[in-house]
C-alpha cells in the first residue's frame, strides 16, 4: 500500500480526538447547508440572491478544510496515507449518486427536451461521468454567466470535476513532501507549509489574471479555485491559536464569516467578473466559521456553531451532495415540460428535485457509501464505479446517435441544427492584437494588408466578424474587430446583467484609444439596442425620449471623434431579435420553418435607441449596413430566409445569414471610403 511518513510532532492549538477517535464538526454540516440552499435559490431565480453561486466556494474551502485535517489525522495514526483507501472512499461517496443522476436525466431528456439538444446532452454527460465537465464548460462559448443555459442540463457538474480532481491529487502532495522530507516528521509540516503557501499564492494570482482576462479557465479551472482548497488546508494545518479560543472571540468570527457569505451571495452577481480578487469574501467568511467553530474536547459551542448544529441543518448538510445533483437538471427540464421559465417554475423543480434528492440519498447514496459489502471489497468498490461510469458513457452514445439520426431524417431540424452550432463570435481569429494598455483584439480579412478595417462594438459587432472578414479579404483590407459582449462602444453609461456600467466605460475607453493607435481607414459601429433598461440617465435630464436623445449624443460623439482622426465611419443598424422565445426552439415546437414570427414592434427591441442612432445617422450621413428590410415588413419578421435560420439565439445573426450579405458589406466599405472622412 502506497504510504508516505509525513507527520506531526508538535500538538496544533486545538487538541485532537485520540487516535481512532471519530472526528466530527457538526456545524460544517449546518455550514454545507447554507451553501446549497444558496446554489439553489440562485439557479431557482430568487430575488436578491444574485451571488447565491458563492456557496460552491463554501463547499470549496469545506472540502480543503475537512481533506487536509483528515489525511494529517492518518499520518499521524500510521505515518502513512492509504491512498487506495482514500480514493476509495471517495468513490463509493460520489460515483454512484452521480452515475444514478446522469442516466436518468438523460432519459428524462429524451422525452422532454428536442432533438437538438440530445447530443450536447450526451457530450455533458459524458464529460462529468469522467470528472473533467469543468475543462469541457471552459471550452465551450458558453460559460456559467451566459445568457442562454436552458440545454446545459449538466451544467452544475463543472464543480464535482474541480472536487474529483482535489481528491485525485491532495494525497498525493501529502505523498510527495513526505518523500522531500525524508521521513522527518518535523521537516515534514515545514515542507507542507511551504508547499500549501505557494499554491495559495500562485493559484490565487492566476485566479486574479485569469478573469481580468475573461478567461473561463478563471471559473472552471481546477487551478485557479486550487488557493480556496489550499487556504483551507493552511487553517487546518496550523490550527486555530489558544488566543482567539475565546467564546466571544469565537462567536463574533463565526458572525463575522456568516454575514460575510451572506453578503456577497447579496452584492455579487453574474454581472461581476469572478472569481478573481471577489471571491476573497465567501472564502474567508466560510474560513471564519470554520476557525470560529473550533473548539477543544468538551468545550461548549458558541451560539452561532450551535445554530449550525440542529438537527434540520444537519439533515440538509447531509443531503447537500444529492440535492446538488438533482436540483439543476430538474429546474431546466420543468422549465422546458411547462415551457415557462419564471421563478415560480424553477422554486417547484428545486422543491421537487429535493424530494429526488432525498429518496436518491437514501436508496443509492447511502447503501453503497457505508454498505458493509462495497466497505469491505476495494476490487467491488473500483470495479462497480468502473462498471457505473461505463453504463453512462453507454448511454451518452445511444442518446446523441438518436439525435444524429432524428437530426439527419427531418430537413427542418437540419436548418435549425446549422443555425444552432453558427455563432461567428465563437470563430477563432486568424490572429491576435494587443493595444497599448491590454485591450486584446480580433484580426482577420487580409491580416498583412496595408489598409485596416476596424469593427467596434458589442457582441453585435462580432456576429458580423466573419462575414466582414470575407468582405474584407476581398477588398485586400486587414479586419480589426473590437467587441465586448453586452458593453457598447458608443461612450454612453449604461450596465446590463453581465458587466458593470465601470467595466463597460473602461471597454469604451480602451477601445477608443486602440482604434487611435492602430488608426484603421475605417471604423464600422456595431451595437445592440437593447440596452434600453440599461442607460443611465443622469439627474436633472428631461425624461421625454431621454435614453434616446442620450444615445444619439454618444454615437454623434464617437463619430466625430474618429472623423477628427481622419478616419471614415459607417455603421450597422441593429438587426430584429426574439426577446422573450428563442426561435430556434419555436420553430422546433412548431416543427414550421415559417412559425414564429414577430411584429416588428415585438423584434425591433430599444425603439427609443434606434430612433436616436437613426436621426444620428442621418444628420451624420454616416453609411450604414440595414438587413431590416429583408427581414421585416409592416406586418412581421421573420427569422429563416430561403431555408436559412437568421437566429441562433434570442437576439445573435447565424453565420450564414450574414454571409449571404458579403456583397452589402463591399459596397459599404467602398460607400464609406470614398466620402470625406472629415
Amino acid at each position: 500500500m502506497t504510504g508516505t511518513t509525513l507527520s506531526r510532532t508538535v500538538e496544533p492549538a486545538s487538541a485532537e480526538p485520540a487516535s481512532g477517535e471519530r472526528w466530527f464538526r457538526a456545524d460544517l454540516d449546518g455550514l454545507r447547508a447554507v451553501a446549497v440552499v444558496l446554489v439553489v435559490a440562485y439557479h431557482a431565480g430568487l430575488p436578491h440572491l444574485g451571488g447565491g453561486f458563492v456557496g460552491v466556494d463554501v463547499f470549496f474551502v469545506i472540502s480543503g478544510y475537512l481533506i487536509t485535517r483528515n489525511l494529517l489525522r492518518e499520518v499521524d495514526a500510521s505515518r502513512r496515507v492509504d491512498l487506495v483507501g482514500f480514493w476509495g472512499r471517495r468513490i463509493r461517496r460520489l460515483v454512484p449518486a452521480l452515475a444514478v443522476m446522469l442516466v436518468v436525466v438523460l432519459g428524462l431528456a429524451l422525452v422532454v427536451q428536442g432533438p437538438l439538444h440530445w447530443e450536447s446532452s450526451a457530450a455533458q454527460a459524458r464529460a462529468a461521468a469522467l470528472y473533467v465537465s469543468n475543462y469541457y464548460f471552459a471550452s465551450q462559448p458558453t460559460g456559467y454567466f451566459g445568457a442562454d443555459l436552458s440545454s446545459n442540463l449538466f451544467l452544475h457538474t463543472w464543480s464535482l470535476g474541480v472536487e474529483e480532481q482535489f481528491y485525485v491529487l491532495w494525497p498525493l502532495l501529502f505523498l510527495a513532501t513526505g518523500l522531500l522530507a525524508r521521513g522527518r516528521a518535523r521537516a515534514g509540516r515545514r515542507v507542507l507549509l511551504v508547499a500549501l503557501s505557494a499554491i495559495l499564492a500562485l493559484s490565487f494570482a492566476s485566479s486574479v489574471a485569469l478573469t481580468r482576462n475573461d478567461s473561463s479557465l478563471a471559473f472552471f479551472g481546477l487551478w485557479s479555485r486550487a488557493w480556496e482548497f489550499a487556504v483551507a488546508g493552511l487553517l487546518a494545518l496550523v490550527g486555530v491559536p489558544a488566543l482567539l479560543r475565546r467564546s466571544w472571540l469565537q462567536l463574533a468570527m463565526v458572525a463575522a464569516g456568516l454575514s460575510m457569505i451572506v453578503a456577497a451571495a447579496l452584492m455579487l452577481s453574474s454581472g461581476y467578473h469572478y472569481p478573481g480578487v471577489r471571491a476573497l469574501l465567501p472564502v474567508l467568511g466560510t474560513l471564519l466559521v470554520v476557525a470560529g467553530g473550533e473548539r477543544l474536547r468538551g468545550e461548549a459551542s458558541n451560539p452561532l456553531s450551535g445554530l449550525l448544529s440542529i438537527a434540520p441543518a444537519q439533515w440538509l448538510g447531509r443531503l447537500s451532495y444529492s440535492w446538488y445533483l438533482w436540483h439543476w437538471p430538474l429546474i431546466l427540464l420543468a422549465v422546458e415540460l411547462l415551457d415557462r421559465d419564471s421563478t415560480k417554475v424553477r422554486v417547484a423543480g428545486a422543491v421537487v428535485s429535493l424530494g429526488v434528492a432525498y429518496a436518491a440519498h437514501r436508496l443509492v447514496e447511502n447503501p453503497i457509501r457505508f454498505g458493509r459489502p462495497f466497505v469491505a471489497s476495494r476490487r467491488l468498490t473500483y470495479g462497480g464505479a468502473a462498471a457505473l461510469t461505463v453504463v453512462v458513457l453507454l448511454a451518452s452514445v445511444g442518446v446523441a446517435a438518436a439525435g444524429r439520426r432524428t437530426i439527419a431524417d427531418d430537413p427542418v431540424l437540419r436548418v435549425l441544427k446549422t443555425a444552432q452550432s453558427s455563432r461567428a463570435q465563437d470563430a477563432p481569429c486568424a490572429a491576435h492584437g494587443t493595444s497599448s494598455d491590454g485591450l486584446r483584439y480580433c484580426i482577420d480579412g487580409d491580416v498583412n494588408a496595408d489598409r485596416t478595417v476596424v469593427l467596434f462594438g458589442d457582441s453585435h459587432a462580432g456576429q458580423w466578424r466573419l462575414a466582414f472578414s470575407d468582405a474584407a479579404k476581398a477588398k485586400g483590407m486587414r479586419l480589426v474587430t473590437i467587441y465586448r459582449p453586452a458593453c457598447p462602444s458608443i461612450p454612453l453609461l449604461v450596465f446590463s446583467p453581465f458587466n458593470t456600467a465601470e467595466e463597460c466605460t473602461e471597454f469604451q475607453r480602451q477601445g477608443a484609444a486602440a482604434v487611435a493607435d492602430i488608426h484603421p481607414d475605417l471604423v464600422v459601429i456595431s451595437n445592440t439596442s437593447n440596452y434600453l433598461a440599461g442607460v443611465i440617465v443622469p439627474p436633472g435630464t428631461p425624461t421625454e425620449n431621454a435614453k434616446g436623445r442620450l444615445w444619439a449624443n454618444a454615437y454623434t460623439q464617437l463619430v466625430e471623434q474618429l472623423r477628427g482622426q481622419g478616419i471614415a465611419v459607417a455603421g450597422v443598424v441593429d438587426n430584429p431579435g426574439s426577446p422573450d422565445r428563442d426561435p430556434i426552439a419555436c420553430i422546433e415546437d412548431a416543427h414550421d420553418l415559417d412559425a414564429c414570427s414577430l411584429r416588428p414592434g415585438v423584434a425591433l427591441v430599444g425603439g427609443e435607441l434606434r430612433t436616436g442612432e437613426a436621426a444620428a445617422v442621418a444628420e451624420l450621413d454616416v453609411p450604414v449596413l440595414d438587413v431590416n428590410g429583408e427581414l421585416c415588413n409592416d406586418l412581421r419578421c421573420r427569422f429563416v430566409v430561403d431555408d436559412v435560420a437568421v437566429l441562433n439565439d434570442k437576439s445573435h445573426l447565424t453565420i450564414a445569414y450574414t454571409r449571404r450579405h458579403v456583397g452589402d458589406i463591399e459596397r459599404l466599405f467602398d460607400d464609406a471610403l470614398a466620402r470625406p472622412s472629415n
